[in-house]
């Protein structure tokens, strides 16, 4: 009686409002743990696929030269030969490393470590965005359960995996210091955490941080307000302008040797028809349409704005992955089934944005 009496008063303290997320987080962990269990990955410290293995060859030539960092290589400051190689991800494993642990055994619990934090990451951003838990809890799941997620970590694709918790956290972040600006103000300890936040993102794996930045840019720029787009332009400097200037010796390099090559071959379209990730900015504009009819109240300029940011991202990947004949009038770098995947975590915030907007 004692243990049962003692659940209920911790379920009822975990489900206060102040410490809901914390049992949603700990739920989240536990199908995230679960699905890790099924496939294999959580107890076997095996890579998948053929790039872990330049990945902990990476680790180990960092560990090696954590006492002579310079411009060189191996320091991962994007020249080549480890161009896009995201020097952000491989610092932490190779500090363990440095220390005489096994880089194998490091690198998987640093893998580990970010497919539990992806969870929590996207339940962050649909809770900031305004969803209840259940639907935030379901978008989380959804968003790592996808053949996006799933084909990074199979694929071996673990610089990405890495970075797609931050991408989250800093939109949600993002958001968050713009709805505090538009309500009067917002501190300066959140703005710090803010470029913190965005700089290591940058210093992630430059595809996956550049969709971020993309959203973050049309987001900022309109999130006072169409009236008011100087403050959404001096937000926009304020945020990003430090970060990528601190950060700048990382992608500046990587910018132009993307440039140097040019766009990724045409290959073959992916079916529309097998996927439904597309369907966010069709959902998103029929959804503005009955909000409309219905002389609801008017949305906040940062809830229109990070909805209309992340639909114009999300039309721009599908152009990329399905419309060949507009691959000639936009400037194109990732691929179709690359563009298709990045659709699979847009189409989560989507719906998480539209679930807020249900709310109001």
């Amino acid at each position: 009686m004692k243990i049962k009496a003692l659940s209920i008063r911790v379920y009822r303290w975990a489900s206060l409002p102040r410490w809901s997320w914390l049992l949603d987080c700990t739920i989240l962990l536990l199908i995230e743990t679960v699905a890790l269990e099924s496939l294999g990955l959580l107890t076997n410290p095996a890579p998948q696929g053929d790039d872990p293995l330049i990945h902990i060859q990476k680790i180990i030539d960092l560990s090696r030269n954590f006492l002579h960092f310079q411009w060189d290589p191996r320091s991962f400051n994007g020249y080549i030969p480890s161009t896009g190689f995201a020097w952000e991800n491989y610092a932490p494993p190779a500090l363990f490393v440095s220390l005489g642990l096994d880089p194998v055994a490091v690198f998987h619990a640093t893998f580990v470590t970010y497919f539990l934090a992806f969870g929590p990451s996207v339940y962050y951003f649909c809770r900031t965005m305004g969803s209840e838990r259940l639907a935030a809890i379901a978008l989380s799941v959804l968003a790592w359960a996808t053949i996006g997620y799933l084909g990074y970590v199979g694929g071996g694709a673990y610089d990405r995996v890495f970075t797609l918790p931050l991408m989250f956290i800093s939109l949600a972040l993002s958001y968050r210091y713009a709805a505090l600006q538009n309500s009067g103000g917002a501190s300066s300890r959140l703005y710090w955490l803010l470029l913190a936040t965005w700089s290591a993102t940058l210093l992630g794996d430059v595809y996956i941080a550049a969709i971020p930045v993309a959203i973050a840019t049309v987001f900022l720029a309109l999130s006072a307000g169409w009236n008011n787009l100087r403050a959404g332009v001096l937000r926009l400097a304020a945020i990003l302008l430090p970060s990528l200037t601190l950060t700048s010796w990382f992608w500046v390099p990587l910018l132009a040797h993307v440039l140097s090559i040019g766009s990724p071959r045409s290959d073959l379209t992916v079916s529309v028809i097998s996927q439904v990730f597309w369907a966010g900015p069709l959902i998103s504009l029929f959804a503005i349409i009955l909000r409309k009819k219905s002389h609801s109240t008017p949305l906040r300029p940062e809830q229109t704005a990070i909805m209309l940011s992340i639909n114009l991202v999300s039309v721009y990947f599908l152009i990329m992955g399905a419309f060949t004949p507009l691959w000639t009038y936009l400037p194109r770098i990732w691929s179709t089934y690359d563009s298709f995947d990045i659709l699979s975590f847009l189409f989560p915030a989507t719906v998480a944005c539209l679930f807020g907007w249900l709310r109001r």
